[in-house]
């Protein structure tokens, strides 16, 4: 009995380790993004967040993963903690969803924001607040006034 409650012990502290440093390098994900964003001449329309890649089709990866998502007036940009960064055009956007189920998975009763491009490709992401992400990307690029986020 010692030595299982030793193991989730150990295992327990150890997840903890992982977790710190994840949170950490989102933390320092975020602020490169924005100084990135900036040094190209783009307009920040909604700060660095922390995000989740839910797949996409086309010539977007389908592997899913963690990151930060950011809004530009040129584009939605999001890095991932490992992998390639997945940028969508804003003057490529079709449309913008809020969906239950995107390319064939719930996950948890949380809401997809879908971004489908005009050439039918679709992108999804889990976001903190899905209806005010879809209400600026709705709005289009050319309306991209900076919006306050809200204090934690």
């Amino acid at each position: 009995m010692a030595l299982v409650v030793g193991a989730v012990v150990i295992v327990g502290a150890a997840l903890v380790v992982v977790l710190r440093s994840v949170r950490r390098r989102l933390s320092a994900d975020a602020a490169s993004m924005a100084a990135e964003v900036v040094g190209r001449g783009e307009r920040l329309v909604r700060d660095p967040e922390p995000a989740v890649y839910g797949g996409g089709s086309g010539a977007f990866t389908r592997v899913k993963g963690n990151g930060t998502l950011v809004l530009t007036d040129r584009a939605v940009e999001f890095g991932k903690v490992t992998g390639p960064t997945v940028r969508v055009a804003r003057e490529d956007i079709a449309s913008v969803a809020r969906q239950r189920w995107f390319r064939g998975a719930a996950t948890g009763g949380r809401t997809h924001l879908v971004i489908r491009l005009k050439d039918g490709d679709e992108v999804g992401f889990f976001v903190q607040d899905v209806t005010a992400w879809a209400e600026l990307l709705q709005a289009g690029p050319d309306s991209a006034a900076p919006q306050p986020r809200p204090s934690d």
